[in-house]
């Protein structure tokens, strides 16, 4: 499973001691519970949420596999 995290200093672990980050510990408890996880750590440092809103579509698109169908194609609003 492919995962595209989004967001500021806490997506990115900003300040975390053990350079984990909320999404390192998210990956690492998935894992351990046998969840094959790819995660993509897209948070950017005083990123707003007009700044990922920009973002996301394209960033989520260069990572993700194009076989999700319609329902991603409806999602990003990407032509058939």
């Amino acid at each position: 499973m492919r995962i595209c995290f989004f967001g500021d200093s806490v997506i990115n672990g900003t300040g975390d001691d053990d350079g984990l980050g909320w999404v390192g510990r998210v990956v690492a408890q998935a894992r351990r519970g046998g969840c094959d996880v790819t995660a993509y750590n897209l948070g950017i440092r005083r990123g707003t949420s007009a700044d990922v809103a920009a973002r996301w579509a394209g960033e989520a698109r260069l990572r993700l596999p194009h076989e999700h169908g319609p329902a991603w194609r409806a999602w990003t609003k990407e032509p058939a």
